[in-house]
């Protein structure tokens, strides 16, 4: 979902910037290392994912959380300095998009 994400974004900036430039009815809340939920976004749906991914280790749900904060703030990223052209690859960049985030995932 991450890497499709990014590949969205990068092929149509114009929504990454209407949702990074203007305000969300769907903010990420993260409090006392824990998400308010925030129904009907997308973070809701990305953070099943990784919960997922994570749910056969035996581990702290703040642990979880923050693992889902940082591969949040992975893809979003990622997304931004492309769009933005703060980030540029000569080759492929789905084939560093892949990689970064396949990295991250292994970190879990």
């Amino acid at each position: 979902m991450g890497k499709n994400y990014v590949k969205f974004m990068v092929d149509n900036p114009e929504y990454l910037k209407f949702i990074f430039e203007t305000s969300t009815d769907y903010p990420v809340i993260f409090s006392n290392n824990h998400f308010e939920e925030s129904p009907g976004s997308a973070f809701v749906i990305f953070k099943e994912l990784v919960i997922e991914l994570i749910d056969s280790k035996e581990v702290s749900d703040a642990y979880i959380s923050r693992k889902i904060l940082m591969l949040w703030s992975t893809v979003h990223g990622l997304a931004y300095l492309l769009v933005k052209k703060n980030l540029v690859c000569k080759e492929d960049y789905m084939d560093l998009v892949d990689s970064v985030i396949g990295e991250a995932i292994d970190s879990l």
